[in-house]
């Protein structure tokens, strides 16, 4: 509900949808792969569509070679595409919660408390 209430639109595949909305989150449903269509989750990845992806694997002990689960593919797909990915359940819920405190805390840039010197050649060569 956090996310909702930060005024995100959320979206998930069918069963998320489901889950959520039992709980009283609202969240457009999307196809999951491998369908691929316009209103497909690897279309919107693709098409920048989605700015985030949170995707815990839903750990088959089954082998690449005999799966290719969707939730891999939603994940690949998110790498392929340099969309953000969260894959861990506890680093999704720390995410939200920060998310949530940034109303009452004011952001800052990591600027703000180090200057990293910058790494690079130097504009003279000495032998």
């Amino acid at each position: 509900m956090m996310l909702q209430d930060l005024g995100f639109q959320l979206v998930g595949t069918q069963g998320t949808a489901e889950y959520f909305s039992s709980k009283g989150v609202s969240m457009m449903t999307i196809a999951r792969p491998p369908d691929e269509g316009p209103s497909s989750v690897v279309t919107w990845i693709k098409e920048r569509k989605i700015d985030l992806v949170i995707n815990i694997a839903d750990g088959s002990t089954k082998s690449a070679a005999e799966e290719i689960t969707a939730g891999y593919l939603m994940r690949r797909t998110a790498v392929d595409f340099g969309v953000s990915l969260i894959t861990n359940i506890k680093c999704a819920v720390m995410f939200c919660e920060a998310l949530h405190k940034k109303r009452v805390l004011p952001c800052k840039s990591v600027e703000d408390f180090i200057v990293a010197p910058t790494v690079g050649w130097s504009n003279t060569f000495h032998a």
